[in-house]
């Protein structure tokens, strides 16, 4: 039936030369048959019932005057559907148009009684039309006259191969492409998704209901016998065939992670594939409908937003188990980030003067910003397969925990804060206050998952303002208002004007205000604050110098760990505190399987790299020591290599010998210079000191190692190396080595580290050259897990 609600526009359709014909037989009880004398009565009644005439004499009028002249043409290029019974059901006349002298075969009257719609009659009565047609005039382009009120026809049209044309027509029709599509648009794309459902998946569908949301693309509620569903339609102005590859290779990611717990739609597949192509116009992807609601700050609770924070740590989690190698976004360089931004911010510069006053104020504000940032800022963010929108326009919510996460369409490898920046921003900002308590959850709740500390979300909002400035701070933001856009281009701004008080709101949010506005960090486990009097540092910070200056341990400390039975050819070693992995990597030619866990995200990263170019089958894991989430009784070995004073023994201990196969030992290996016997590290303490006096890390002195106050929770000394080694450096390894250490890279702010670095630099060269040896007290201790044993000495401190 023609649907004449809406307004009537001309389309013009062509099937182009050796374009594939589809078939599709007749339903059952149907047959095709030809024009004879005196059927252009059935022909008129046929048209008549679905609206395109209103009486038999009009529709025979016609049909005498176009047709009737030519009766042998007409037994050969009218075609029927009949019933058993001989009525006619539909019809379909293959004839041709004049076009300025030029003849075009054409398709004329498709029609098809309403009794007989939704059977699959139309679409066989299309396509065999179309072989016949190809029987007639040869393989060539044909034409077909349709209008807006035919748009449920259009849709076999279309999947029949005929396409719109925008720029020609023929036999005098008017073409009102522009002003035809734009009416049905909408229903061409619903009726061809629902159909290639129907015949996908076999499903009944009741309804489907358009829904509000998605920018540019479209949306709809199914409902099916087999429950609700979710339509989505990409939009091809948003998407190219290369971003359609990367949301199928990322939708794919999404189907993983829902098995690490991780609410997510599950997706419909077809032929293993998310993403279905019904035609060069029309992409859609089907998935389950999930009830929840999209919340805002305003609206938000704690309980939700705890959630918030545990689901999006479950995520990050799971995102971490696979390959980042073939991600889209693979892999990332801080210095062309920052050469990235500094570039389009002297670009617009240029261009400012052109453009509103506000606009030009806010890019002055960003300029001020710049300063502060470095390619080093970019390096030490951890960097893995993110969300990459993890806004309230993506999440639903029930009363009490997260619904689902939704949209993965930009779900690529990036820097793992901006997912952390862009979530904060959306909930914990509104009318340009930032809800502390609200941060101060959500972090609780990743910190049941993933360490985070209170730097790491400082890092997060300047992340997110790097990635997301110029999306928002662009000439047009500022013209008129732009929608949800403009929320955004607001919180940039605030982001811009709060730059320097960021870790003053953030500290705020923990109780741990520290009176000035320094940049130095909070510390995530409280078991730490008793190591500098409270002064707060995080070893993600000094990743990359800790990945390039601290493999810096002798032949001599692996020949002795081999001797002590640690890293021998198949033993399974589970390395905590692993950091950039420097002890699974020097011991991985001697054939142990090596597992390394720390609970910085930003050191493993760093590990999986460096482990990864040298060809080394190392797992790696962001988890604490206190837990790693490993089976019981998995390891020969288990390793704390300069950073056992860092773990909460009460919890620690107890894991260790958990995870211990029967037999199995734990050791603990250190390395510290002597400043009381070495004149370099002397002078790089007293350096340190003056920019950090709060470090406890110096002046240490070898000590002997007899019984541990820790053994009395069940270990007890096995074997002990001591001994006293040089180790040279030259000026750069030297200086990079101290960067690295805890009173330094690891608690300072980016500005007071290259000061002391320049001076330390200095002060080293000057009175040492640029080579020499540094005094080191190396001291192995392995030991073997008892039910019983006395009270025991701390072990040494761990000064670096």
């Amino acid at each position: 039936m023609l649907d004449k609600t809406m307004p009537y526009y001309n389309i013009i359709m062509k099937r182009f030369k050796d374009t594939p014909v589809p078939s599709s037989p007749l339903p059952e009880g149907f047959q095709f048959g030809s024009f004879l004398e005196g059927d252009e009565h059935a022909w008129a009644k046929i048209l008549v019932s679905v609206g395109e005439y209103d009486a038999i004499e009009e529709a025979l009028t016609c049909f005498r005057r176009d047709y009737l002249s030519e009766p042998e043409e007409l037994k050969r290029r009218l075609l029927f559907v009949e019933t058993c019974e001989g009525e006619k059901a539909g019809t379909l006349i293959n004839w041709w148009n004049h076009t300025n002298g030029r003849r075009d075969p054409s398709v004329h009257w498709v029609a098809v009684k309403a009794e007989y719609q939704g059977l699959g009659v139309g679409k066989a009565l299309v396509y065999e039309g179309l072989r016949r047609m190809i029987d007639l005039e040869g393989e060539q382009d044909f034409y077909l006259h349709t209008q807006t009120w035919s748009y449920k026809a259009i849709t076999l049209y279309l999947k029949g191969g005929y396409r719109f044309v925008k720029d020609e027509s023929f036999g005098g029709y008017r073409n009102d492409h522009d002003l035809a599509l734009a009416v049905v648009r909408d229903k061409l794309a619903s009726n061809l998704i629902r159909n290639d459902i129907i015949q996908c998946h076999g499903l009944s569908v009741v309804e489907m209901a358009p829904l509000e949301g998605g920018w540019l693309n479209r949306l709809w509620k199914l409902t099916t016998n087999r429950g609700e569903l979710l339509v989505k339609q990409f939009s091809h102005e948003r998407y190219t065939t290369k971003k359609l590859q990367d949301i199928e290779a990322a939708l794919q990611r999404q189907i993983l992670i829902t098995t690490h717990g991780v609410p997510a739609p599950t997706i419909w597949q077809f032929d293993g594939k998310n993403i279905r192509h019904v035609d060069d116009e029309i992409t859609y992807m089907l998935m389950e409908f999930h009830q929840g609601k999209n919340l805002g700050a305003a609206w938000i609770n704690m309980d939700q937003m705890r959630d918030l924070g545990r689901v999006l740590a479950r995520m990050h989690h799971a995102f971490a188990t696979l390959p980042p190698e073939s991600v889209n976004g693979y892999p990332l360089d801080g210095k062309e980030q920052y050469g990235r931004l500094i570039g389009t911010f002297q670009l617009q510069m240029q261009q400012a003067h052109l453009y509103p006053d506000t606009y030009q104020t806010a890019l002055k504000a960003v300029g001020t910003v710049l300063p502060h940032l470095s390619d080093g800022f970019f390096d030490r963010i951890p960097k893995g397969i993110a969300h990459e929108d993890y806004s309230s326009d993506n999440i639903l919510f029930h009363s009490d925990r997260v619904a689902a996460i939704i949209d993965f369409d930009r779900n690529q490898y990036s820097f793992l804060w901006h997912d952390i920046g862009r979530c904060l921003l959306s909930f914990a900002w509104h009318d340009g206050t930032l809800n502390l308590e609200a941060i101060r959850i959500f972090r609780e709740g990743y910190g049941e998952i993933l360490p985070l500390s209170m730097e790491n979300i400082v890092d997060a909002f300047r992340i997110t303002w790097c990635l997301e400035v110029f999306w928002w701070i662009q000439p047009h933001m500022f013209a008129s208002h732009q929608g949800k856009a403009t929320r955004f281009r607001d919180e940039i701004l605030w982001l811009t004007d709060q730059w320097g008080e960021l870790t003053r709101m953030s500290n705020e949010a923990t109780g741990e205000l520290t009176g000035e506005v320094t940049g130095e960090v909070t510390v995530p486990p409280a078991h730490w604050r008793s190591i500098d009097n409270g002064k707060a540092f995080e070893w993600g910070r000094t990743s990359q110098d800790y990945g390039k200056y601290r493999d810096i341990y002798p032949v001599s400390f692996y020949q002795n760990l081999l001797a002590m039975g640690i890293g021998l050819k198949g033993q399974d070693i589970l390395d905590l505190g692993t950091g950039t992995g420097v002890l699974p990597r020097g011991l991985y030619p001697y054939g142990a399987r090596f597992v390394g866990t720390d609970r910085s995200m930003e050191q493993i990263e760093v590990a999986k790299s460096l482990s990864q170019a040298q060809g080394m089958d190392i797992a790696f894991h962001a988890r604490p020591a206190e837990d790693t989430g490993m089976p019981s009784g998995t390891f020969d070995v288990i390793t704390a290599c300069q950073c056992f004073l860092y773990f909460d023994k009460s919890i620690v201990l107890p894991e260790i010998k958990r995870m211990l196969k029967t037999g199995g030992m734990f050791a603990t290996m250190w390395m510290a210079w002597m400043p009381g016997l070495d004149a370099v590290s002397s002078l790089s303490e007293e350096i340190i000191l003056r920019y950090n006096p709060d470090w406890k890390g110096a002046g240490y002195t070898p000590m002997q190692v007899d019984e541990q106050a820790w053994a009395r929770d069940g270990f007890r000394v096995k074997q002990v190396v001591s001994y006293q080694e040089r180790i040279p450096f030259h000026l750069e390894s030297w200086t990079g080595r101290i960067r690295a250490c805890r009173g330094i890279g690891a608690s300072l702010p980016e500005e007071r580290v290259q000061a002391f670095d320049r001076e330390h630099r200095a002060a080293i060269r000057q009175t040492f050259g640029e080579s020499f040896d540094v005094l080191h007290h190396i001291l192995l201790v392995s030991y073997e897990p008892v039910i019983d044993a006395g009270r025991r000495k701390e072990p040494p401190d761990d000064f670096s």
